[in-house]
């Protein structure tokens, strides 16, 4: 990869990474300020803009015009406790849009590669 192409910038507590045509979003615990935001500048329903603000109990996925809105739940293990962490996932043509609502350790290191 080469570096000339990322850009990173923080706009309130938003992580937003870009590497040629796709945007990557990233959230965490967001507040309804930054959900409205976001919700504004990629079009999202205002359901999808809700669901944001708040962990769910399962799994889902919901297809719009647009986007694809994905509820994920996946396990993680910290020393000797395996818990379930989400990330909520909106997929675009040009950008992704991740949110969770406690770090998510692969997901952080990931994001250290765009810095």
């Amino acid at each position: 990869m080469e570096k000339s192409h990322f850009s990173v910038y923080t706009v309130i507590m938003i992580q937003k990474y870009t590497y040629k045509r796709l945007t990557w979003i990233d959230l965490e615990s967001p507040t309804s300020d930054e959900v409205a935001k976001v919700m504004s500048e990629y079009k999202l329903h205002p359901l999808v803009a809700e669901q944001l603000l708040q962990k769910s109990l399962k799994p889902k996925v919901d297809f719009y015009n647009d986007y694809i809105y994905l509820i994920l739940h996946i396990p993680v293990r910290t020393k000797d406790v395996v818990k379930d962490q989400e990330i909520d996932f909106v997929i675009g043509k040009e950008f992704i849009i991740t949110t969770k609502y406690d770090t998510v350790e692969p997901l952080h290191n990931f994001s250290k590669m765009f810095e």
